[in-house]
């Protein structure tokens, strides 16, 4: 998971994709989206939103931490 994995577009707003074994969509925020899988296959670059680079850091935090512990 990356800072390239958050962000808003007009139709792809504010979700963090992650590919462990499959793709997990979180949305971040309350804010509406519709999801293409071809946002995924462009690998198009998206707007950031505060709220999100906060989960967002919170997450890779928890991630980091899991790692460090095994």
């Amino acid at each position: 998971m990356n800072w390239a994995d958050v962000g808003g577009n007009s139709r792809v707003k504010h979700v963090v994709i992650r590919k462990d074994p499959g793709i997990f969509i979180h949305v971040l925020c309350k804010k509406r989206f519709d999801f293409y899988p071809k946002y995924i296959k462009r690998r198009k670059p998206l707007a950031h939103c505060p709220g999100c680079i906060k989960a967002l850091k919170k997450l890779i935090r928890e991630s980091q931490g899991k790692i460090a512990n095994e």
